[in-house]
């Protein structure tokens, strides 16, 4: 009898490190590449009148060259141009959309409650993204430093896009089927800002905290709101400018022209800034509260 068992236990045993081998390595290239895979970036989305753009044609100089993956976030797959002068970033559709399997699959009317809930939560969730891409390009292009945006599926722009992945592996991108945005490259802000601070820049800091304040007050006058709390990430410099790099999450917000709500988004959306200055300069604190005050006293 046991001799019987012992080919299905070797059977076994090989399927078993097969699927355990299998694993490692999805993880280990997960790892390695971040999670980015082409057909993440593909788009499976129908089109939506709402997010068409004016602009049909790509400017030759962002699509005659080359795009190296730079990093991720919540959202996108960042790639810097081979000139270091911009960034194309393709949007994370695995966590936007429904798998085709999951969504034609019959369950049991718990399990179809739920996963019906699942496949709304996806919706909203594209939805909300590219509503605030929309936000971004129509209102506020120069404050984030967009050159492009693509949002529907087309067939105008007639373009394949060389990219390469962490690890040195190179993808031709089919510009037509992918949804993604063009920015200008920035320089994270609130780095140099500390970089300033302890060099004793403190007319240059003050430059900087000038910036800030009015930038989110210019964006609370076009009633325009960031839900992202992590905005000391958000930030960057730009060819001396400051623009707002992450544009995934802004909403409409008519409230922000009441001055009490807008003083208060100032320093809601600045209290980054002010424990910056708390830690560092006691002075340059004592400016930035001056200065709101100041803001405040003109609204």
């Amino acid at each position: 009898m046991q001799k019987k068992l012992l080919p299905l236990y070797k059977k076994t045993l090989q399927i078993l490190v097969g699927v355990i081998l299998f694993i490692s390595t999805e993880r280990f290239c997960h790892k390695q590449t971040k999670g980015f895979r082409p057909h993440k970036i593909t788009s499976p989305l129908p089109y939506n009148p709402r997010f068409d753009v004016e602009e049909k044609q790509l400017p030759a100089d962002l699509y005659n060259q080359s795009y190296s993956y730079i990093g991720s976030g919540g959202q996108s797959y960042c790639f810097l141009s081979a000139d270091g002068k911009t960034v194309i970033k393709f949007f994370k559709l695995h966590h936007m959309t429904t798998p085709s399997l999951l969504a034609h699959i019959p369950l049991p009317s718990g399990l179809d409650t739920i996963k019906k809930q699942f496949i709304l939560s996806r919706e909203k969730k594209w939805e909300r993204t590219f509503t605030s891409c929309m936000i971004a390009y129509k209102e506020m292009k120069e404050e984030t430093g967009v050159l492009f945006v693509h949002l529907n599926p087309t067939t105008t722009l007639q373009k394949k896009l060389t990219i390469t992945d962490k690890i040195g592996i190179s993808h031709q991108i089919d510009l037509d089927s992918t949804p993604f945005v063009w920015q200008k490259r920035a320089y994270p802000f609130y780095k140099d800002l500390k970089k300033q601070i302890k060099k004793g820049n403190e007319a240059t800091s003050k430059k900087y905290i000038d910036m800030i304040l009015s930038f989110m007050d210019s964006r609370s006058g076009k009633q325009i709101r960031d839900k992202d709390s992590g905005l000391k990430r958000n930030f960057g410099l730009c060819e001396g400018s400051l623009i707002e790099m992450d544009i995934g999450s802004f909403i409409k917000k008519p409230s922000l022209l009441d001055p009490v709500k807008r003083e208060k988004e100032l320093r809601d959306k600045t209290k980054h800034l002010s424990k910056i200055l708390q830690k560092h300069s006691p002075s340059l604190l004592t400016y930035y509260e001056e200065k709101i005050q100041s803001m405040q006293n003109t609204l």
